[in-house]
């Protein structure tokens, strides 16, 4: 199996999909993912999409894969690049299993579970930036030969993921300063973490148990958001269902006195967020003390659970 781009050309292949469709795409022979809308037997279901291909090469249906000869992707990916390369390889995936699961977990989700997948993700996440590459089909191809080897040596690579990574481990240090702190309130599975500086997203995410998470830094900025396994078909644990943050962010503007308005992104985004907007689409500090914003969240997500209205889950339309 090789991959393929997605263009007319897949008419004429027997071929994989892996995520979503676009309108009018060819009709794959198998349809792989844990997007919203991707639908699978239960013997494949898994948090990840290399987890789920992984599944997929150790199950009887792997006979399948033989008839197949060509993968696509609708969009770059660094999750699909991943259950890409362990078709096109599976030998060598199912050889590193366990690596692969783990840097899969690092880049869909931000989740550490070993320094080296970190470094994986890592890599992924700056290689597009630090070559220039903006054509997904050219990325696909510029990363799937070096995949393998990325998951034995990530130190090969590190001039890809020295500074990101550097950022990874000096938000590790304010975390383990005692500077930040956790609180974590399971009934409506938010933690609200009060932080003084920035943090990257995979030391918070991997500090943090649960999918709704509220970031407080010391200057009042404010954002609230639904983590990435909240809107995939995740397999671990079943997600609350998301809920509409407008009417949130509507109340928190009859308290505000700082420029801008309270946004809040769609929640069927992968990650999408709340806060103060001062005009430039980044969050801005608010007038707002930390408490009432706090207390009004909790509230809302406390009250809006019963308004079924306002519920979006990624499993609505699952067989």
């Amino acid at each position: 199996m090789q991959y393929v781009p997605d263009s007319g050309e897949l008419y004429a292949l027997a071929h994989v999909r892996l995520g979503p469709a676009p309108a009018n795409a060819p009709q794959p022979t198998l349809h792989l993912g844990n997007e919203p809308g991707v639908r699978l037997p239960l013997h494949l279901r898994a948090d990840t999409t290399a987890e789920i291909v992984l599944r997929l090469l150790r199950s009887e249906d792997a006979e399948r894969l033989h008839q197949l000869t060509a993968v696509t992707s609708a969009h770059f990916q660094p999750g699909h690049l991943l259950a890409m390369w362990a078709l096109c390889e599976p030998a060598d995936a199912l050889a590193r299993a366990e690596r692969l699961e783990d840097a899969a977990r690092a880049a869909e989700f931000g989740v550490r579970r070993s320094s080296e997948a970190v470094q994986v993700a890592c890599f992924l996440r700056a290689y597009r930036e630090e070559t220039g590459i903006t054509d997904d089909a050219e990325l696909y191809r510029a990363l799937l030969p070096h995949i393998g080897r990325l998951l034995d040596r990530p130190k090969d690579f590190d001039l890809y993921w020295v500074g990101e990574y550097s950022d990874v481990i000096q938000s590790d240090s304010l975390l383990g300063s005692g500077a930040v702190q956790v609180e974590v309130f399971d009934e409506i599975d938010l933690t609200v973490m009060y932080t003084p500086l920035r943090l990257h997203d995979i030391t918070r995410y991997s500090a943090t148990p649960t999918f709704r998470l509220l970031t407080v830094r010391s200057e009042n900025t404010y954002i609230l958001e639904y983590r990435r396994e909240s809107w995939v078909q995740y397999r671990s644990r079943r997600p609350l269902p998301r809920l509409d943050l407008a009417p949130l962010a509507h109340r928190l503007n009859l308290f505000e006195r700082a420029p801008g308005r309270w946004r809040a992104d769609p929640v069927t985004l992968p990650v999408p967020r709340m806060y103060l907007d001062a005009g430039d689409g980044r969050p801005a500090p608010s007038s707002i003390d930390a408490a009432t914003v706090i207390a009004e969240t909790v509230e809302y997500l406390r009250l809006t659970a019963r308004r079924r209205e306002l519920h979006w889950s990624p499993y609505a339309s699952e067989g």
